[in-house]
Order: C-alpha cells, then sequence, then structure tokens
C-alpha cells in the first residue's frame, strides 16, 4: 500500500482535534489505495503535492489549494463520469474544526470562500428511515423517496426559514468569522459583530430598532426584490452584466 505523508497532513490540519485529522486521513488513505487505481492513488497525490510545492508561492490561497489536491480524486470509478463531483461533495462533509483551523490560517482571502464546495456546506442528502445518508449530486431529479426517508437540500446565500431576528446571534457570528456573511450583512439579522464576538447590547438595540421599522405581520415567505431591481444591480453587486431575457420568434 502506497502511503500519503501523514506528517504532512498533520501540518494541513495543525491546530484542529487530532483524532478528527487521523480519522480524515485514514479514510482518504484506504481510497486512494484502492485496488483498481493504477494513477488516480496516494503516489499521485504524493506527485500533485510535490510539483505543487514548486509554485507554492505564486498561489493565492495556498492552503485552499492542497486542500483540493488532496481531494480531487479521492472517488474514483473508472466506468465513471461523476468522480470530481462526488470527491468535491466528500469534500463538502470535511470535518468543522478542521476547517476553523484552516480559516485560523489563512484559508480565505478578502471576503471570497477559497474552498467554495467546502466552504459552503452545500450538499443534498438523503436520509434514509434505517439512518444511512446517502450524498446526493449537486442538481438531481427524481430523487426516489420512501416513507420515514428525509431529504436534506442544506445551501447558503439564499432565502431562509423563519424570522432573521430570531436567529441565534452565535451563529450569525459564526457565519461572519468563516467569510460568509459581512459585518454589515450580520447587521441585517440585527446582529452587531466586534472583535471580541458578539455585542449583545447593541444586539439587542439594533433588533429593537429593527422590529419597530416593519410591518407587525410578516408575511410567510419574503421573497427579495423584483426582477426588475435585481437585473438593475446586477453590475454594479456581481461585475457582470445582467442577463438577458430571450426573445422567442
Amino acid at each position: 500500500m502506497s502511503a500519503l505523508d501523514r506528517d504532512r497532513w498533520n501540518e494541513l490540519c495543525r491546530g484542529a482535534r487530532s483524532e478528527a485529522a487521523a480519522q480524515w486521513y485514514d479514510r482518504l488513505l484506504e481510497l486512494y489505495s484502492e485496488p483498481h487505481r493504477h494513477y488516480h492513488n496516494a503516489q499521485h497525490i504524493t506527485d500533485c503535492l510535490k510539483e505543487f510545492d514548486s509554485v507554492r508561492d505564486a498561489a493565492q490561497e495556498p492552503l485552499a489549494v492542497e486542500l483540493a489536491i488532496w481531494f480531487h480524486d479521492a472517488i474514483y470509478n473508472p466506468r465513471a463520469g461523476d468522480n470530481e463531483e462526488r470527491s468535491a461533495e466528500l469534500a463538502a462533509q470535511f470535518d468543522e474544526k478542521i476547517i476553523d483551523a484552516l480559516l485560523e490560517r489563512g484559508l480565505l482571502i478578502g471576503d471570497a470562500p477559497a474552498f467554495a464546495e467546502l466552504r459552503d456546506r452545500d450538499e443534498r442528502l438523503r436520509e434514509r428511515a434505517s439512518g444511512e445518508r446517502e450524498v446526493l449530486p449537486s442538481k438531481c431529479h427524481d430523487v426516489k423517496v420512501f416513507p420515514g426517508d428525509v431529504l436534506h437540500f442544506v445551501t447558503w446565500g439564499g432565502g431562509g426559514w423563519g424570522d432573521p431576528l430570531e436567529r441565534d446571534p452565535a451563529l450569525v457570528e459564526l457565519e461572519v468569522r468563516r467569510g460568509l456573511v459581512t459585518d454589515e450583512g450580520a447587521r441585517r439579522y440585527g446582529v452587531v459583530v466586534g472583535d471580541s464576538g458578539v455585542d449583545a447590547a447593541a444586539t439587542e438595540a439594533l433588533r429593537a430598532e429593527l422590529r419597530a421599522a416593519r410591518p407587525a405581520e410578516l408575511p410567510v415567505f419574503d421573497m427579495g426584490p423584483p426582477i426588475e431591481e435585481l437585473l438593475e444591480r446586477c453590475e454594479a453587486e456581481t461585475g457582470l452584466p445582467a442577463p438577458k431575457r430571450p426573445q422567442w420568434a
């Protein structure tokens, strides 16, 4: 069995729980040691990391690149065409404490997620009544379910369920720390985040102010601004021109 560099993996996961790092190392080693692999194996990962070391200084987000190398061929079926997607889905299950450790060491540059699939926790799962959990593709339909099954579609950056002013301030602060929400975005939840975490008094005051300024009864679904407004703001907010409506002949 070809070995992955355990010391290097431990260094990558430095600051996280050692048992979590060890479990993920063992899992990756088992996957990359599958007997049907002739190229996408542990030696391939070692070679990729060696090549990366020669250009590491040119990478804007070296930790993100290195983590992507470790995972990029984790799932490999020579007869399948979705190996990369399934490898990314495996990476999306990566231990949260390790992600926190990586964040503290600069996994993010500026406000942009460096390892989007991993950071966003964007995943779709089918949980069987038996407790078995199956990762679903990023885009799927006609998913068969049976009595007792639960579908989990976890995403971020879109709408939510419930009153934003009732969201746990600690969870909002966690999303700010992870780079998923800006300080200004946190204020839309009525949460004021400072250098030392949530400012409880300021948060309570801001939430009272926001509640006083909105209707007493909220709609069940907040669909956001109309499409015309979104199109008008598109270029300013994304740097890309607004999509054009299709013209049907």
